[in-house]
Formats: structure tokens, C-alpha cells, sequence
């Protein structure tokens, strides 16, 4: 049996430590996040997985926003290419 509460109790002190670091928006802490996530949803603890979820997608929203007119129109296409199903069938 896997150790689900360890998992996610270094989940969150990885997630608190990195976000003093980098900030709440940076990459490295989404994915931090999405693994925390991950943790509480192979726990059965659906709630916390979808709460971290939902901000999760709303981080990821805004970075993409944020970063998206940077890009080239060829970089453009290939992201929307990649994700299209994604931004139009998973999102809440």
C-alpha cells in the first residue's frame, strides 16, 4: 500500500517552499501543485484533487495569456494544435 498521507504532507511543504521561492504562478510550483493534486486524488480525497484543479487551471490560464502574444504565429498554432481538445472539452 502506497503512503498517500506522506505523500501529500510533503506535497504541501514542497508546494509552500517553492512558492516563497519562485512565486505562486512560477512553472516549477504548477507542477508542484498538479502533482499535489495528483496525491490527493489517488487517495480518494476528490474534493482537495478538484480544488487544486480548478486553481490550477486558472493559473495556467493566466500564464498562457500572459506569455501567449510573446509567441511567433507558428508557435501559436503549434500550441493550439496540442491543446485545442483540451481548452475546449476539459475545462470547467
Amino acid at each position: 500500500m502506497k503512503n498517500y498521507a506522506k505523500a501529500i504532507q510533503f506535497g504541501i511543504e514542497s508546494v509552500q517552499i517553492k512558492e516563497r521561492i519562485v512565486g505562486k504562478e512560477h512553472p516549477d510550483n504548477l507542477m508542484l501543485l498538479n502533482n499535489l493534486a495528483n496525491y490527493y486524488a489517488d487517495s480518494d480525497h476528490i474534493k482537495e484533487a478538484v480544488d487544486i484543479y480548478k486553481e490550477l487551471t486558472s493559473l495556467y490560464s493566466e500564464l498562457i495569456l500572459s506569455t501567449f502574444t510573446d509567441l511567433t504565429s507558428s508557435e501559436q498554432s503549434l500550441f493550439w494544435n496540442k491543446y485545442y481538445y483540451y481548452f475546449n472539452n476539459e475545462l470547467p
